[in-house]
């Protein structure tokens, strides 16, 4: 076995075995970690008579305590200043940061494409926005005129495609589209959103035309008779809106299409006097400007400028729940997203000036660590509002000098070349080697630069288990082991109870830690899945991810797994949260198994 920086072998590094003909023998080689690392290489060799083969294997060894990821955003023209302090009782070799220096706002759409693929997408709606960026950055390209990088683009059409067919399985005998697949019960939200993905993919890959006719006709049928169509804890005016929405911005309506959105329209006029909700009036104003009534929206997005909450030096709107139960911090992004999509569609930027740079602020502060804005729907939203303020940018200079200079505790480390007319991802610099123990300055200077650029700072570093408060107001979560000393091979039992404490409807990802080299019994997950306990889900190599719907009922579950070579080591951190506002969590700390 090869020797490298992160571990140390406790047994020796070479071993002498002998096989008999047509048999087979291990050769188990004993190490320790002695650092974190990401990637590691390990790579054992084996020699017989000159002749030999090799195996490596990249290796993640993580801290022993939790990690904590702090961004910080700007939007600036000039200079941008960025203070990195990390706590004095943090892991010393934990301390990292990352520069991203975005020359467009275009540069949110390629890095959202790699960033969502981070995110979870086992159900139907994840799966439409994971793909949606890749749709994107095709657009931009026809649309905008924007060369896209021949790699970037090439893989965009490969994951538009790969989208596409895993979406097809999600759609359900009756026509319309559901969460989890084709004995799920579809979803009228949804089905609109899918609708709205394939009307827009169909320019770029082949779309089969009897998917699309079978969930319009299961929409139309949803429609109830005063124009309104209902999701189920979700206020009726957010559904009918979110459908209108999505059925002004296909461009392609048949009469009957037509119709719908008319009498959804017109169930909405009737209601505006009465309605305050921001992410309602939003998704009006965009549905009244794609039909071209002008008027409608002109009105509603007063009454949005009036709607406004400050939040320091921005400013943002929010929503109690949207129609795939957003709420909480990704509401707010996303409902913000939405009214600047409604300022800069109505072409009087004047007019909104003032909330539309306060709002775009707020945006651009909340991306988080990924790149992307927490959820996939906020994901998309945001970047649609990106796209559209770019497509009202009347300045063709570039949003960056030919270079950045990036100065650390007053020394120049770097000059940064830019390409600002060009769709790429953002521009990156590890920062880590130039930062002191705990207090740091980083500073961009962007000379000669008129036009605004945003840059992102990501520190990241790991604290104690002991410093960590577990307590959560929104879940409770309980993973408990039948054994953590066991056998090689010997069967483990992990029984987990997960609960809301506020009474609340909505999608939670659970994030159970299993121990390094643990084979995941699938028929024990399977099981539990038939007998109703969650919706779906997937194994990983430190985890199983399990996806749910609940209110405040419940849920509890076993699955059994078997190690599979002797340890000392723990498992990895298990947390439950909502995935349309991760803010809304719980965890509960890594335990230590010993197998032999």
């Amino acid at each position: 076995m090869a020797e490298n920086s992160w571990s140390s072998l406790t047994g020796g590094a070479i071993q002498q075995i002998e096989i008999a003909p047509n048999n087979s023998q291990n050769a188990i080689f004993n190490f320790r970690a002695t650092s974190p690392v990401k990637d590691g290489k390990q790579k054992v060799t084996a020699v017989a008579k000159g002749e030999g083969d090799a195996i490596e294997k990249l290796v993640t060894v993580k801290p022993n305590g939790k990690e904590i990821v702090e961004t910080q955003s700007k939007l600036f023209r000039d200079n941008a200043v960025f203070d990195v302090n990390f706590p004095a009782d943090s892991f010393p070799n934990t301390r990292q940061a990352e520069l991203k220096i975005y020359p467009n706002m275009l540069a949110h759409v390629a890095e959202s494409v790699e960033g969502l693929l981070k995110r979870p997408y086992g159900c139907g709606e994840q799966t439409t926005s994971s793909t949606y960026p890749n749709l994107m950055i095709l657009k931009i390209e026809k649309e905008l005129g924007k060369s896209v990088n021949a790699k970037v683009k090439a893989q965009a059409n490969i994951y538009l495609q790969e989208g596409y067919e895993r979406l097809l399985n999600y759609q359900t005998s009756s026509g319309g589209f559901s969460y989890w697949g084709k004995n799920d019960m579809p979803n009228v939200a949804l089905t609109a959103y899918i609708l709205r993905f394939l009307n827009d993919a169909k320019d770029f890959i082949a779309v089969d035309g009897q998917v699309v006719e079978n969930a319009d006709n299961w929409l139309i049928r949803q429609q109830q008779t005063d124009g309104s169509w209902k999701t189920s804890y979700v206020d009726t005016d957010s559904s009918t809106a979110f459908v209108a929405r999505s059925l002004a911005l296909r461009t392609e309506k048949d009469e009957e299409t037509k119709k719908q959105l008319h009498s959804g329209l017109e169930f909405l006029k009737k209601r505006l006097p009465e309605i305050k909700d921001s992410y309602i009036l939003a998704n009006f104003a965009l549905a009244s400007i794609a039909t071209g009534d002008m008027d409608t929206a002109k009105v509603i997005a007063d009454k949005l400028n009036s709607l406004s909450q400050v939040d320091k030096e921005t400013i943002f709107w929010t929503t109690a729940n949207t129609p795939f139960y957003g709420w909480g911090t990704t509401a707010k992004i996303e409902t913000t997203a939405l009214v600047i999509q409604t300022f800069l569609r109505l072409n009087e930027a004047e007019k909104f000036d003032t909330p539309l740079s306060r709002g775009l602020a707020f945006l651009l502060k909340n991306k988080d660590r990924y790149g992307v804005w927490f959820s996939t729907q906020t994901t998309v939203n945001v970047l649609d509002a990106l796209i559209l303020l770019q497509k009202s940018i009347k300045n063709t200079q570039p949003n960056l000098s030919e270079k950045a200079e990036i100065f650390i505790n007053g020394k120049k480390i770097q000059d940064l070349a830019i390409d600002a007319n060009s769709l790429s991802n953002p521009v990156l610099l590890n920062v880590s080697p130039y930062l002191s123990e705990t207090a740091n300055r980083v500073e961009i200077k962007n000379a000669d630069n008129s036009n605004f650029t945003q840059a992102q700072l990501v520190a990241d570093f790991y604290i104690s288990w002991k410093d960590v408060v577990e307590k959560s107001d929104h879940f409770d979560l309980q993973v408990n082991f039948d054994k953590t000393a066991a056998k090689i091979g010997e069967e483990i039992n992990c029984a987990v109870t997960i609960a809301r404490k506020t009474s609340r409807y909505g999608m939670i990802l659970a994030e159970i830690g299993i121990p390094p080299g643990a084979d995941v019994s699938r028929a024990s997950l399977e099981k539990a899945k038939a007998e109703g306990d969650f919706s779906s889900f997937d194994i990983l190599p430190d985890k199983i991810i399990i996806y749910l719907w609940t209110n405040s009922t419940p849920t509890e579950f076993n699955f059994k797994f078997r190690p599979r070579y002797g340890i000392n080591a723990q498992n990895a951190l298990s947390v439950v949260y909502d995935y349309y506002n991760a803010e809304a969590n719980a965890m509960v700390a890594p335990v230590q198994f010993l197998i032999r």
